[in-house]
């Protein structure tokens, strides 16, 4: 199962837009004997009425599990000479590293009984989302402001935190930000329409509260509940990074593998791949190859 980066428009998604190069690239994994599911996402494909919940974990987790149990249905009932053996492996990179992670979490500790899952590779995933929000605020300046939009609207339509968005975001950008993720604005249009800006995109009460302030208290306790804290993994999980991400800072990955080791995991069980000077975009092609080279070799055992 492949779970794609962060998209923001409706024709972008995995159903609707089968001519992605990066969706080819995943599928040439079938050429090798694989079946390989792309799944949509809440608020995309036939979904695309309500918001994506982007990087809120139950509905992300649940939406990829009932791919999986359909295709093992379809297997079954529809695909005469297919058979989908009891064995799993799952890519992800950026949003699709996060839910990659939190979907081993889940289909190794919750299901388990239905699910035989063999391997994982998460590439530059923001897994502590947390700390995610904490590094930008500290920052001056942020390049992919509408990631951080996208949080915030995503929270606070499916009530993940209690304060307004105006408690958080300056004008205009408050006003403005639920009219920017309809599902027809591109990632680069949207930050067009936000600002680069550390202190023009946020108020300066939140910049300075967000870590410690009682007021911003349920948002860190609502991105905190949808980071991916640490267990002990007994299937190999592959972490990739590229050393220069300047989207997701390589600290996420890093922090992330030691983090699963202190928890137990060993270091034979729980690898890392961090590519040096690679940027966000510029690391999405050798995450794939090194994530195509991990997954052959499991499957090959």
């Amino acid at each position: 199962s492949f779970q794609n980066g962060t998209n923001t428009v409706n024709a972008y998604a995995p159903s609707e837009y089968v001519i992605n190069p990066s969706y080819q690239l995943v599928e040439y994994i079938a050429s090798m004997g694989f079946i390989v599911v792309i799944p949509d996402y809440p608020g995309f494909g036939r979904s695309k009425q309500i918001p994506h919940p982007y990087l809120i974990a139950e509905p992300t987790v649940r939406s990829v599990v009932d791919m999986l149990y359909a295709l093992e249905e379809s297997c079954e009932y529809e695909f005469d000479g297919i058979e989908a053996r009891n064995e799993y492996y799952l890519v992800g990179y950026s949003q699709g590293g996060w839910a990659t992670l939190a979907l081993h979490k889940a289909l190794e500790l919750d299901y388990n009984d239905d699910f035989e899952l063999h391997g994982s590779v998460c590439g530059a995933g923001p897994y502590n989302l947390y700390d995610l929000l904490r590094e930008m605020t500290d920052t001056t300046a942020y390049p992919m402001p509408y990631y951080l939009g996208y949080i915030i609207n995503a929270y606070s339509y499916y009530d993940q935190f209690t304060n307004p968005v105006s408690d958080m975001l300056n004008e205009p950008y408050a006003s403005r930000l639920n009219t920017l993720y309809t599902g027809t604005l591109t990632g680069d249009q949207i930050n067009n329409q936000l600002s680069t800006s550390i202190h023009q995109l946020f108020k300066p009460d939140f910049i300075s509260g967000f870590t410690s302030s009682a007021a911003y208290s349920s948002v860190r306790e609502a991105l905190e509940k949808n980071s991916i804290s640490p267990w002990t993994t007994y299937k190999p999980l592959l972490l990739v990074h590229g050393e220069g991400d300047t989207h997701v800072s390589v600290t996420a990955t890093l922090n992330m593998y030691d983090e699963m080791l202190i928890a137990g995991t060993s270091s034979e069980t729980c690898s890392k791949v961090i590519f040096p000077y690679l940027d966000h975009g510029d690391a999405i092609l050798p995450a794939m190859i090194e994530g195509l080279k991990f997954i052959i070799n499991l499957s090959d055992q």
